[in-house]
């Protein structure tokens, strides 16, 4: 619930643009390996590929938004 909650929070503050999509997949991937302890590995190492995704993403759309002001 923590990374949801800090990606939630990025979000807000940050107020990017951002493929809603990816992020609706990703948040509902960490939500269900949070709710699903009984997930396999081979899961859990897709969602850290799901999520380094998502921070590559986030992090080059903060530099398009600085490059803009």
């Amino acid at each position: 619930m923590k990374i949801i909650s800090e990606i939630e929070t990025l979000l807000e503050n940050s107020k990017l643009i951002i493929d809603e999509k990816l992020l609706k997949n990703i948040l509902l991937t960490y939500q269900n390996a949070i709710n699903n302890l009984e997930i396999s590995y081979e899961v859990i190492k897709e969602q850290e590929i799901d999520y380094f995704i998502f921070k590559k993403f986030f992090k080059e759309n903060r530099k398009i938004k600085q490059n803009v002001k």
